[in-house]
């Protein structure tokens, strides 16, 4: 009787175990799904796009610009895109100046701050004329929330493994938390890679600008009475300037005629009186007289 009693109790025991093993929670690690991967990624993500404002947008930002400008201003306003930028927290990428051929020509590219973008593409009218303006925008934003949700719950979960780890006394236990805590660093690194090369993509907008020279302006026609009257001004000199070279020439002639005509005149009073008596004068008696 006392046998079958302690039979029964171990049976019963046996029974309650395998009922307290049944309902106990699973420990074992499964890594078929991602570190950090929520149950539901997409409506996360969903979630997350619609609450997001225009600062938490991730755009890469382009844009190409042709300016045309006076030839010999290309390099004052290659220089001018630089400041511009610069002013702006942005830098210079490449600068390319060629004066060589025709009007000249000239290749600008900087890069400026996502935020001052459309303002620095603005201010590009006032370096010179706008000929062409291309703007592209490619969204990276779910993507961004994707790497973002998912760099979260990886290190939610990094640190759940962590505090699992240190309560543990169980050696294979303890071997498993290892590596799925090695594991999940190495994705969290992946994620973190992913999240910088997004954030220097949109953080900053590329801006090409294509420079051509143009010859200087020809200067405005003038109305027909200023016309006119610079007409009759060119004239005036020009009477004028004949004038004063005529002069140049006749006064000298005038004056020796003035100065000879008198001697010729006394000569010839004196020689008349011999002519009228019927000899020709010598030369030295011409002389003489």
């Amino acid at each position: 009787m006392a046998l079958r009693r302690v039979v029964l109790a171990l049976v019963l025991i046996a029974v309650v175990a395998a009922a307290c093993a049944e309902s106990a929670p699973d420990s074992s690690i499964t890594l078929d799904e991602p570190i950090g991967a929520p149950d539901n990624t997409s409506d996360f993500v969903e979630s997350s796009e619609a609450s997001t404002t225009d600062a938490d947008t991730s755009v890469i930002k382009t844009a190409s610009v042709e300016l045309e400008v006076a030839r010999d201003e290309l390099t004052s306003a290659a220089q001018s895109i630089v400041d511009l930028a610069s002013k702006t927290g942005g830098f210079l990428v490449s600068s390319v100046l060629d004066t060589s051929d025709g009007d000249g020509s000239a290749n600008v590219v900087v890069r400026v701050p996502t935020s001052s973008f459309e303002t620095v593409v603005g201010d590009l009218s006032s370096i010179g004329d706008v000929q062409r303006q291309v703007l592209e925008g490619n969204n990276l934003t779910p993507a961004a929330m994707r790497t973002r949700a998912s760099l979260q719950r990886a290190r939610e979960h990094l640190a759940s493994v962590r505090g699992r780890l240190e309560g543990s006394e169980n050696e294979a236990e303890k071997m498993q938390l290892r590596n799925e805590l090695t594991t999940g660093r190495s994705q969290v690194a992946n994620l973190e890679e992913q999240q910088i090369d997004i954030d220097a993509q949109t953080s900053f907008g590329t801006i090409e600008t294509s420079l051509k020279g143009t010859p200087p302006a020809a200067p405005p026609e003038k109305p027909a009475f200023e016309r006119a009257l610079a007409t009759a001004k060119s004239i005036a000199i020009g009477i004028g300037s004949a004038a004063v070279l005529t002069a140049g020439v006749v006064v000298p002639i005038a004056a020796l005629f003035l100065l000879l005509y008198p001697l010729a005149l006394m000569l010839v009073r004196r020689l008349k009186p011999r002519f009228s008596a019927g000899g020709t004068p010598t030369i030295s008696e011409s002389l003489d007289l």
